[in-house]
This record gives structure tokens, sequence and C-alpha cells, in this order.
């Protein structure tokens, strides 16, 4: 037991700490997390074929014994530390150069632990008789759900990375010894094998349908977690450690109808499931306001009844223990199917975010027919018995069927926004973007909105005579205004401006005839849909300014771009969905201070509803001997203008005064207790959450 539960304690925490090693590489995005429970549902699908191999081809005794090769092996990777070599070098999608960075860095000691599992359940069946092991999967599920939890509120704020995968390589070691044992043991095990673990008869051996099934329904699971995990993270709200919430659901939902049988309830599960379509349904075609954490509570009651349906169904059908490792083999197909629908076709199929409701429909399906499991397995038998041809074009024909829907539901999903005021929507990598008009039947309010889910990346009035006005986080008022206002004053010619995060393009309305302006942007669909729809770039070409963009992450080109300064560097990237911590870190402060001309200005947009960044940034120019103002400005309707947080930090004291002296939008620090400022190596946003 002991040895099941530390291996998939140890298989959660190095997705986490691996995550967090390489999410800066990438831009900090959610989608670098999607792809990696992509790359470890496949690597687990590995370690479960291996599972099965080594079960069903060798004799018991020499299982143990050829385990012992990769166990040993496995050692040698480590510690684990992802090498900067595999840092992207453009803007391409970096999906299949993540997938080959896991691949190299922790590969092999996660496939052996994937494989641990199903092996141990299977050598327990022959050690201790009569003991059910589906209760080892719970127990499997219950570390699992501990290295997820345990993460961000114990390890992370505590350990350096550094620190974390040292610790990691230990508790691996210790991990190795454990199960090494075990292998021995079988190994070295005469006794007579256990009922269950003999021949069973040929009549009880899973069929074609029995595997269709375990498929499906595991497919159906995971591609719900990933449909959740999109939908709550993109489309709600950017709230940190959110993510974590649709895979712990998934998790309990594991755990509780693998313990035993009396958790899951057909008639619960099935009004469950009806009561959060309700939900769903009226926060998506009926938008309904329900504020954002009622918003949550209704996809996370689909999600867990979706899982509990799935997991139940699968687990009332699952096999006698002899075919188990050919269970979890299937179970983990359908993980790795489910989640390369969400992570690789969605975002082809879909130009939004579909995939939640279709994986919805999925998951009621695939439930309602579990249900007549005994039924539809006696139909396939007398149709299909003796045919494999015909039972084959059947089962192709259905998921022709299947794969035909997934563009038919885009383009009905993509008609209902169109209802709703989208311009134009795109979906990649980085995720969705829409463009929206607002009161368009007032031709003094009409506007145009670029958003990301629930994140407005820049507003722009459509009126000629009031477009050339900024507004969102940008408007009159606001601290970024305040700050080009006190550095014109101070450097009256013109000036180099670098901006990191494009949107629609706003922080150009502030250029005159004469300034330099880059923008620097990961996303290149962000740079397209500014260009297309805003018309802020052209408005500052056609004043005189000289405007470029760079594509790609803006600490990785800064470091490799010659060292101009810049007479003001703004940095505007934390409002998204996730928190590039990576553009915080005192390396990159570093890298700020050495791009910036003498005396020049950095200013930081700090607007979040969930997290006080203003001391970081404080703590990060103080040390530097900066001065650093903290500005805040409230909303204004009446200019489309947001509730607005800047820091803005310089060393020319005649720039601060200016900044000091507007006294109405000067706001005290937040009183957060920063242990010590970020840095590479360390990172927690625990201590800064609202």
């Amino acid at each position: 037991m002991i040895t099941v539960f530390l291996s998939a304690f140890l298989l959660f925490q190095v997705q986490l700490v691996i995550g967090k090693a390489i999410l800066p590489w990438f831009g900090g995005s959610a989608a670098v997390w999607m792809t990696c429970l992509l790359f470890f549902q496949a690597l687990l699908f590995g370690g479960y074929l291996y599972a099965y191999l080594v079960v069903d081809r060798l004799a018991p005794r020499w299982q143990g014994i050829a385990h012992l090769a990769p166990l040993l092996l496995s050692l040698l990777l480590l510690p684990i530390a992802p090498s900067p070599t595999w840092k992207p070098i453009d803007a391409s999608d970096p999906t299949w150069r993540i997938l080959g960075l896991l691949a190299v860095h922790v590969g092999g000691p996660f496939f052996v632990l994937s494989a641990t599992g199903p092996l141990i359940q299977a050598w327990s069946v022959r050690l201790t008789p009569g003991r059910s092991p589906y209760r080892l999967y719970a127990l499997s599920n219950a570390g699992s759900l501990l290295g997820l939890v345990g993460y961000p509120f114990f390890v992370e704020p505590a350990l350096p990375l550094r620190i974390q995968m040292t610790a990691w390589s230990v508790g691996y070691g210790i991990f190795v010894l454990l199960c090494g044992g075990w292998a021995l043991r079988t190994a070295l095990h005469r006794g007579e094998e256990a009922p269950a673990a003999r021949e069973l008869a040929p009549g009880t051996k899973p069929d074609f349908v029995a595997r269709a099934f375990w498929v499906a329904l595991s497919a159906c699971g995971s591609a719900i977690l990933l449909a959740t995990t999109n939908q709550i993270t993109q489309d709600v709200a950017p709230v940190p450690f959110l993510w974590m919430l649709p895979l712990a659901l998934y998790l309990v939902s594991l755990i509780l109808c693998f313990e035993g049988r009396r958790w899951y309830r057909r008639g619960l599960v099935g009004w469950t499931l009806v009561a959060s379509l309700f939900v769903v349904a009226g926060v998506h075609w009926g938008q309904m306001d329900l504020g954002l954490w009622p918003q949550v509570a209704g996809y996370g009651l689909a999600q867990f009844a979706c899982c509990m349906a799935c997991h139940g169904e699968l687990a009332r059908i699952k096999p006698e223990p002899r075919h188990l490792t050919s269970f979890y083999l299937h179970v983990a197909a359908g993980g790795v199917l489910g989640a390369s629908i969400v992570t690789l076709v969605a975002p082809i199929a879909f130009k939004t975010l579909a995939d939640f409701p279709v994986a919805l429909a999925a998951c009621c399906l695939a439930w309602s027919a579990a249900k007549r499991f005994e039924g539809l397995r006696e139909a396939c038998k007398r149709r299909f018995e003796g045919r494999p041809l015909r039972s084959a074009t059947a089962i192709g024909t259905a998921l022709v069927g299947a794969v035909a829907v997934v563009p038919l539901t885009g383009r009905l999903w993509s008609g209902y926004l169109e209802h709703r005021g989208v311009l134009a929507a795109s979906r990649n990598f980085y995720g969705v973007l829409q463009v929206s008009e607002e009161d368009a039947q007032d031709p003094a309010r009409h506007r145009r909105r670029l958003s990301h889910g629930s994140t407005v990346h820049g507003v722009q009035f459509v009126e000629p005579a009031s477009r050339g006005t900024p507004a969102a986080y940008y408007g009159p008022g606001t601290g970024v205004e305040a700050a080009f206002r006190a550095l014109r004053k101070s450097r009256p010619s013109s000036l180099r401006i670098g901006v990191i995060g494009m949107g629609a393009g706003a922080l150009a309305a502030f250029t005159r005839s004469g300034d330099a302006l880059t923008f620097y942007e990961i996303n290149p669909e962000v740079i397209r849909l500014a260009r297309a729809w805003f018309t802020y770039w052209d408005d500052a070409v056609a004043r005189g300014a000289r405007l470029d963009v760079r594509v790609g992450d803006a600490r990785l080109l800064l470091e490799k771009e010659p060292a101009e300064p810049y007479d003001v560097l703004v940095v505007d990237a934390f409002a998204g969905d996730a928190i590039p911590v990576h553009l915080l870190t005192t390396e990159c402060f570093d890298l700020y201070e050495a791009r910036l001309a003498r005396g020049a200005l950095l200013a930081v947009h700090v607007s979040n509803k969930f997290l006080y960044l203003a001391p970081v940034v404080r703590l990060q120019s103080e040390r530097r001997g900066w001065t650093a103002v903290n500005m805040s400005s409230a909303a204004d309707p009446a200019h489309a203008c947001f509730a607005t947080d800047w820091v803005a930090a310089s060393s020319d004291g005649a720039v601060c005064g200016e900044l000091r002296a507007q006294k109405e939008i000067v706001s005290p620090w937040p009183e957060v207790d920063l242990a010590r400022p970020w840095t590479d190596d360390f990172s927690s946003l625990l201590p800064l959450l609202r």
C-alpha cells in the first residue's frame, strides 16, 4: 500500500514541479499545463501497456526480475532538471517542443511510476489471495490527490525549485527501493497462486463491447476534465489555483467509484446531471449573471456529475482481477484519446470553447449507453459474433458519425456567438480570442472589445472623433496615462517606448511624431486581430510615430536583442488567464534595468481581481534604488475605463516627483508580507491572494 501511495504521490508531484520549471519558457499560458496533462496521459498509457505486457507475457517469477531493469535504469536520469536548450526559438506553436522536453527529462521516471499501480495490483492478486486489488486503485488516486493539493499550499511556498527537484529525486530513490522489494518478493514467491490469478474460463474474457466501453467512458471523463479546466480558467475567471479544482474533482470521482459500490448511485447521478445541465444552459444560452463562484460551482457540479457517471459505470463493468492490466490499459488509452481531442483537435476544429458542451453531451450519451451495457453486449453478440469484419465496420461507422458531429457543433456554437455580437473569433495554443461590439445602436458609445475569455485586452470607440482616446486600462486618469505625462515633462524629445503585451494596441495612442514604439507579443493572433479590428496602430503611424512588433516571449526576445535603451518600458501582461511570474523575478528586473536608459521609467500594469502584485514590483524596484509609486484609478464608464492599478518606478527624482504630485491616483501599498523577492528559482502566489 505504501509503495502504491508513494508512486501516485510522486507521479503528480513531478507533473507540478516540471510544469512550474518550464512554464516561464512558454509564456506562462494555461495551455502549457494542458499540454503537460496530455503528455502525462500518453505516458500513463505507455506505463500501463508495459504492465500489461509484463503480466500477460511473462511467467510470474520472471515479472519481478524483468521490472528491476527499468527501475535501476531510471535512477540514471536523476535529478530531474530541464535543460535551457529547450527554450523556444520562435513564436510557432510550442506543443511538440514541450512534449519533447518532457519526454527527455522526466519520461523515464514517470514511465516507471505509471506502471507501478497495475503491476503491484496484479502481483497482490497472486501474493494476497482474497483481497480485491481495485481498492489499491482508489488508494493510488488518493495519493495523486494529496500530491496535487499539497504542492501549491505547502511545497511551492516553502522550497526553491532546485530543492523541490532534489527532494523529488530523493523520494523517487526511496520508491525504487520499495518497488524493488515488491519485485524481488514476486520473483521469489513459490506459493500456490490465488484463485483469482488462475486462468479463467473463456466465457469470462472481456469482449470487444466491454473494451469499447472502457475506452469510451475513460475518454469522456478525460475530455470533460480538460474542457472544464479550459472553461473556468479562460471563460469564467483567471483565478489562481482554480485549475486545480477540475483535476481534484476528477480524482475524487475515481476514489469514490473504485473504493466500493456504496458511493455510486445511478439515480442520484442522473438527477445531478439534469440539474447541472440546466445551470450550464442558463450560463451559456440564457446569459444568466450568476457571479463568479456560482458559475464555478455550476461547472464543477457538471464535471463531477459527468465524472461520477463515467467512472461509476467504468467500475461497474470492470473485469475479473485476472484481466485488470488489460482494463487499465484500455482506461489509459481512453484518457489519451480524450486529452488529445481537447488539446490537439479542439483548437483546430473550434474557434471558441465549444469543447465543453461537446464533452458534456458525450458524457451524457456514454452514460446512457453504459446503463444498457448488458443488453447492448447481447445484441452485438447476436449480430456480430464470428463476423469480425462486420463488427469493425460498425465501430468505424460509429466513430465517423461521432467525428462528423464535431464541426457541426462548432458551427452552431459560432452562430450562437455571432448572435451575441461577436465580430471575430480565433483559437490557438494560447486560448480563445474574441472581438465583440458594444452599444452599436448608440454612435457616441459604440465600441469594440478584444477579450480572452473573461479577460479584456483592449477597448476602442468606433467613432473617429473619440477613437484616438484610449479606453479600458489606459484612459484619462489612469496610472499609465499619468506616467507618460510625467515622463514627457522631463523628456520633451521623442521617446523610445517598449511595451510587453500588445492587446488591442491602445498604448500606441500615447505616441507622438518621432516616437519609436516596439510591442512584444507572444500570441500572433492578438497581433492579427488588433491590426484588423482596431485603429490604434494605424493612427499612431499617421501621426508620424514608428511602430514595430516582435513576436515571442518578451523576456527571451529582450535577452537576445541588442541592448538599445528604452525611455519607458511598459509591462502589461498580468491581467490574463495566467500570471507570467518570470516577468517579475529578480533576473527579469535585471534585464529591465539593462534595457532602460538612465533615469527612464518602468510602468507595470498590476490590475488583478485576485492577487496583490504591486508589492512584488515595489520590492524589486527598491532593491535597485528606484522609487516606486503605486497608482489606482476608479472606473470611468463615460470613457469605458475600468478600475485600474499601475506601479511606476524610476531612478529619476523629477519623474517620481511628478507622479507623487498626482495625489488623486497615488494610493497606499497593500499590506502584504513578502519574505523575499521572487527569483527564477522561487516564487509563490499564495501570500498575494486578496
